[in-house]
């Protein structure tokens, strides 16, 4: 094997290291803890039960600004936070957010 070859196995090999590995994104939505009592798999009959009806329903919309491909039902609960339903309107996940202002935006 020649030296040239050598060098542009070794190039190749480089680029394709490099270009997969990504940048990690410079912003990162905050974290949650769950909400108290609301957990994965309940209905929204349960979530009622436990946090009264919410102020705002939104389809689609998860953390603002970023779309999932699966759509999502988000409910929103003042000052407590949001409960986030999958497509079949089971409880996926909750955020315990005291800031929470009972609407979808946060302006």
């Amino acid at each position: 094997m020649s030296s040239r070859m050598l060098v542009l196995g070794m190039l190749v090999a480089a680029l394709a290291s490099s270009a997969s590995c990504t940048i990690p994104p410079m912003d990162h939505p905050p974290e949650y803890a769950t909400i108290p009592g609301v957990q994965a798999g309940q209905t929204p009959d349960d979530v009622i039960k436990t946090l009264g009806h919410p102020q705002v329903r939104e389809n689609g919309w998860w953390v603002e600004n970023v779309w999932f491909d699966m759509e999502f039902h988000v409910w929103y609960f003042k000052k407590v936070g949001r409960v986030i339903f999958d497509r079949h309107m089971a409880v996926y996940t909750s955020e315990a957010d005291a800031s929470q202002l009972g609407r979808a935006d946060t302006d």
